[in-house]
């Protein structure tokens, strides 16, 4: 779920760096489900799309954050199912006398 997050906000971040570059390909951003219109401005200008980039670029060290936290919480999850001895959890069977 949190790999699932963090590349949903990676993408995320991406696009709205790259606007400039794609917004004036779609004919009518208003009418666009969640492309270009954001909610709280739609980018329909070369102004706008520069303040997405801004937004984007500012939303960039919480994406890059997200993406170490995933990485690392899969790493260690990775080391206690491939390495039962560094957990201290009592998983395994009591052997017999």
């Amino acid at each position: 779920m949190l790999a699932t997050i963090a590349i949903t906000g990676t993408g995320l971040v991406i696009a709205y760096i790259l606007t400039p570059a794609y917004y004036w390909a779609l004919h009518h951003p208003s009418q666009q489900y969640a492309t270009l219109n954001f909610g709280l401005y739609t980018v329909h200008s070369v102004g706008w799309a520069f303040l997405t980039t801004g937004l984007g670029l500012a939303l960039l060290p919480l994406a890059l954050g997200l993406n170490h936290a995933a990485a690392a919480a899969h790493a260690t999850l990775a080391v206690r199912i491939l390495n039962p001895d560094s957990c201290d959890c009592n998983l395994r069977s009591p052997t017999a006398p």
